[in-house]
């Protein structure tokens, strides 16, 4: 009885170890998947910044000549 019970509980173990890594294994993907996207969007967000940076110094440019209202 106490064997079977082992080998019961041993079983139990190894599919909840599997599970486990399977969970584990999900989750650095998704974490690399993440990374990969949020450096993409900080790339996007610094692309923008320097449009808007841009922008600003032509609407300076254009009030010193007097062209903007």
């Amino acid at each position: 009885m106490q064997r079977e019970e082992r080998e019961r509980l041993a079983e139990k173990l190894h599919q909840v170890f599997d599970e486990w890594s399977a969970a584990q294994e999900k989750w650095d993907t998704e974490r690399v998947s993440l990374q990969s996207k949020l450096v993409d969007l900080e790339t996007e967000l610094g692309r923008r910044q320097a449009e808007i940076g841009e922008v600003r110094e032509s609407l300076a440019a254009l009030e010193k000549q007097g062209g903007a209202p």
